[in-house]
């Protein structure tokens, strides 16, 4: 039995549905999308193909060709018919916007997603830092130089300073998204 549990990151950021879900919320079989697949009224288009080798539909695709198919049908079949199915494919967009929602706090909660505003805040101060600190080095071993006639101890001193910047600098801090995340909000919750 084919798992409704895919992400939206696994499927590409598309909104998509097994088949199985698929024809449910359209009223028909598992077996009547396969043979319309089949037969080239619904083309392979709608189909995505996960990273694990599993099919699911594209869902906006999927709605779309299938209206277009039966087009005419629709419109010729009862109001309560299309009710129905326009009820359904409400149910099943609210369904996916309100699953993309809770997996996009899921990822912000787990640290793999930030907000735009946050990450250019961060790099803007790692620029800062990164900018200060190399242009402290030449202050900082311009008086070791000036005593060397070495060309090698010479190197050997900038060398050395240049790879201490950048040891300090390259020392990660996986939180500081996520403060400065907690900082924007509190600066809004004091603004309101």
């Amino acid at each position: 039995m084919e798992s409704d549990n895919v992400s939206l990151f696994e499927s590409g950021g598309i909104e998509s549905v097994s088949i199985r879900e698929f024809a449910r919320q359209i009223g028909v079989s598992d077996a009547a999308i396969h043979k319309a697949v089949r037969s080239g009224r619904l083309s392979e288009k709608i189909f995505i193909q996960l990273p694990s080798g599993r099919k699911r539909i594209n869902l906006q695709q999927g709605l779309a060709e299938w209206e277009q198919l039966h087009g005419e049908a629709c419109i010729a079949s009862s109001s309560d018919a299309d009710e129905q199915l326009n009820r359904a494919r409400e149910e099943t967009l609210l369904t996916m916007a309100r699953r993309r929602e809770v997996e996009l706090r899921l990822m912000e909660a787990e640290g793999q997603l930030h907000y735009a505003e946050d990450v250019r805040l961060v790099m803007n101060d790692m620029i800062g830092r990164c900018k200060a600190r190399l242009r402290s080095i030449p202050p900082g071993v311009a008086p070791l130089v000036v005593r060397e006639s070495d060309t090698a101890k010479v190197q050997k001193i900038i060398s050395d300073a240049v790879n201490e910047a950048l040891r300090e600098l390259s020392e990660y801090d996986p939180t500081r998204i996520k403060r400065q995340r907690n900082s924007r909000r509190r600066k809004a919750g004091n603004e309101d």
